[in-house]
């Protein structure tokens, strides 16, 4: 097996975590696996795809694992590599939400659950049941697990990682055979410093995330004369930016204050780290992001937006793609655009929308959508609104569709072309026949497909 030979120094820790490391360590020189060809998990891969901008501050995630920008270097993955070495068996850190941050090689006992869990980068529903149940998410000190034979995993023993009670994830051994006194000391050391780095991460990124938060207000609001928040280490609008907005619900409710840091939280990792904004509003997500990560690298984002949502009971409404800017003036008006797009797409039962390729949804922008605007669009259309005149409203709305080809129209709506003829006649003494002539045909066309796009939106 190929191995590197690196040093492992001492950490230089505040108190009794530095007390208890120096008692069980030593500066030393050991072998380790190279990862990227020995253990279950495309390191090469992930490096690729945080140099095209897929990466987070610090350490990030991919697809739920979390990831750093060097995955075998960081400082939880180096934390969770000496421990094994000490303890010579296998170590896992999770987060919150039991998702693999840092794994150690497979030495000592291990099960198939754990193989599993490194494999899927997530543990099992049935798995997560079972450690739940003892309480470890609610407890201060490290929880031991017996074997469980249905679910074949071994006894176990997990540290949670806390700081004033706030929990940041997990420290996890095999505990066969059972941890002595010293090697308790020495993961209760490790599990203080594992700690530390997740804090600082934590306040690293709700730092960034509030000042993120601060310029997505500011793009979506009218104010233009209002100073940008400061967006220096955030965003640049040197480069071709594009918006990105989509429209999020819960039967009728909003995000929650709480739930839109979460939103934002939790997708932080998937996005260019530096060059972009990333926020969540009562009603939707604002993404302001390189021209070129929207183009090629925009659907894993969106399928992580979907999964959060499903998990809340949220739905996705509609995705919009703004217009490319450069410049403040012109992110402003992408971002515009951008909300725009999904709410045409959200009434149009389409994913998404393009600003370049809305075609006549574009004439409804900066329009209220309501009654009152199809009335200035075609005086006296609201009758064909009525719910008795539904068949009238289709009838016309097909034959504009088809630019007056009476053969087409009567075709897309099934019926025989003399009843179609016979619905005109009809339509012509309910609305006149001031529709039939230029551009009052397209005024005609504009209102009846506002009212369409209004009719799905509520």
């Amino acid at each position: 097996m190929n191995t590197l030979n690196v040093t492992l120094p001492l950490l230089v820790l505040p108190g009794p975590a530095r007390n208890h490391w120096e008692q069980h360590s030593e500066k030393r020189v050991v072998s380790r696996p190279k990862y990227s060809e020995d253990f279950p998990f495309p390191f090469d891969s992930v490096r690729k795809r945080r140099k095209a901008g897929r990466g987070g501050r610090g350490v990030g995630h991919n697809r739920g694992y979390v990831i750093a920008e060097d995955a075998v270097n960081t400082e939880l993955q180096r934390l969770a590599d000496r421990l094994a070495e000490k303890l010579g068996r296998a170590v896992e850190i999770d987060d919150r939400q039991m998702l693999p941050l840092a794994v150690t090689r497979q030495s000592g006992t291990v099960d198939s659950v754990r193989v599993t869990s490194v494999l899927n980068r997530e543990s099992s529903p049935e798995v997560r049941r079972f450690i739940y149940s003892l309480g470890i998410d609610k407890s201060v000190g490290p929880v031991r697990y017996p074997a469980n034979k249905e679910l074949g995993t071994w006894p176990r023993i997990g540290f949670p990682l806390r700081h004033e009670g706030v929990l940041h994830g997990y420290l996890w051994l095999i505990d066969e055979p059972s941890l002595s006194e010293p090697e308790l000391h020495l993961c209760e050391a490790t599990a203080d410093m594992a700690t530390e780095v997740l804090l600082a991460e934590a306040q690293a990124q709700a730092t960034n995330l509030d000042r993120e938060h601060a310029i997505v207000q500011y793009l979506l609001g009218d104010d233009a004369f209002r100073d940008m928040p400061d967006s220096e280490g955030i965003v640049s609008l040197a480069e071709s930016m594009t918006a990105v907005y989509g429209a999020i619900g819960k039967n009728g409710q909003g995000l929650t204050r709480s739930e839109q840091r979460s939103l934002a939280s939790n997708l932080s990792y998937i996005r260019p780290s530096g060059r972009s904004v990333l926020g969540a509003t009562e009603h939707g997500l604002l993404l302001v992001a390189p021209s070129e990560f929207v183009a090629k690298r925009l659907e894993p984002f969106k399928d992580d937006v979907g999964r959060w949502a499903e998990k809340g009971g949220h739905v996705v409404k509609g995705w919009g793609i703004g217009s490319e800017a450069l410049g403040l003036e012109s992110l402003r008006a992408s971002v515009a655009h951008a909300r725009h797009a999904s709410r045409v797409a959200g009434a149009s039962g389409r994913e998404e929308a393009h600003w370049s390729t809305l075609g006549a949804d574009v004439a409804f922008f900066g329009l209220e959508w309501s009654i009152e605007t199809i009335r200035l669009l075609y005086p006296g259309v609201e009758v064909l609104l009525l719910p008795e005149n539904r068949t009238l409203r289709e009838t016309l709305m097909a034959y504009l569709d088809s630019g007056g080809d009476t053969a087409v129209a009567a075709e897309a709506l099934n019926v025989h072309r003399t009843t179609f003829y016979y619905r005109l006649d009809k339509l012509r003494s309910v609305l006149g026949t001031g529709w039939e002539r230029g551009e009052h045909r397209l005024g005609a066309h504009l209102a009846l497909l506002l009212a369409r796009r209004l009719e799905a939106d509520s």
